[in-house]
């Protein structure tokens, strides 16, 4: 969720791949995308930092996401924006 709006679509076909080495590969039609993931804790709350520098669906969900669940198979996040106060969802799912 972005603004208020529900962007799973734009994320149809992707598999992402969490690696050794803090390397984060998004691949959708046989094509990878390498980024970068990493966990801080700030103020207390755990987080999963996420950089991607191309293709603007993948840069749209590089952010310092908070985790709010973490399971064996999911894992939720959310992001507050500091000026308007929006909050985005993002979750992840093991198939």
């Amino acid at each position: 969720w972005d603004n208020n709006q529900d962007e799973t679509s734009d994320y149809n076909g992707y598999t992402f791949t969490f690696g050794n080495g803090n390397v984060l590969t998004a691949l959708r039609a046989a094509t990878p995308t390498v980024g970068t993931w990493t966990t801080l804790t700030d103020d207390g709350k755990v987080k999963l930092v996420i950089s991607f520098s191309s293709l603007p669906e993948l840069i749209e969900i590089s952010d310092d996401w908070e985790v709010t669940e973490r399971t064996n198979t999911r894992i939720k996040l959310k992001d507050v924006s500091g000026g308007s106060g929006e909050t985005d969802f993002l979750t992840f799912e093991k198939n």
